[in-house]
């Protein structure tokens, strides 16, 4: 390619290549995270209420929070947006 005169597009395939390199690299680095560890947390079941807070733009995903008495905890932070709407409406319906 570059002797049929196309040299001005060997700097862009080298960046290509540099910045997929990199892409994968952190990749890589990141293939062990997991959600984080395992707590416990006991709310009263008569007080405790389910919320799904909206996101505040397209690039936030909505939260999925258990309240009581001004403390909250987030579960489903490693769900997608329906996943994590159901899960919303299967606890409300247990609750």
């Amino acid at each position: 390619m570059a002797a049929q005169g196309f040299w001005p597009m060997l700097p862009f395939a080298g960046l290509e290549l540099l910045v997929f390199g990199w892409a994968l690299n952190a990749s890589l680095r990141n293939r062990h995270v997991v959600q984080k560890e395992a707590r416990s947390t006991l709310f009263p079941r008569q007080w405790a209420k389910v919320t799904l807070r909206a996101p505040h733009s397209a690039l936030h995903p909505s939260r999925l929070l258990i309240e009581s008495h001004s403390r909250a905890c987030e579960i489903g932070g490693f769900l997608n947006e329906e996943q994590r709407r159901g899960l919303a409406t299967r606890l409300k319906q247990l609750m």
